[in-house]
């Protein structure tokens, strides 16, 4: 969830977290502090293990797991969310 920052659970859309030995520090010619609520975020109701491994890339890609599969579904900037209902481009 990434208003809540938390894990969900398997077949609910949210954002995609991801941390790899790969992952940048930050964008290019930008401070690291700048840069950290995206390249270093943190879920709330795991804190102490995403602080171990130096937190999570936020991609801005919406997705969910259903049995172990990963399903990318939009964007976050494509999504809007009146009366607490999400709605996306290609359903209007």
């Amino acid at each position: 969830d990434p208003v809540r920052r938390v894990a969900l659970p398997d077949g609910t859309v949210g954002e995609i977290w991801v941390n790899s030995p790969s992952k940048a520090l930050g964008y290019y010619g930008m401070d690291v502090k700048e840069t950290k609520a995206d390249f270093h975020a943190l879920l709330e109701n795991m804190k102490e293990t995403s602080e171990k491994f130096g937190g999570y890339l936020r991609s801005g890609d919406l997705g969910f797991l259903h049995e172990e599969q990963l399903y990318i579904c939009g964007r976050i900037k494509d999504l809007i969310i009146v009366g607490g209902r999400n709605h996306y481009p290609q359903d209007i």
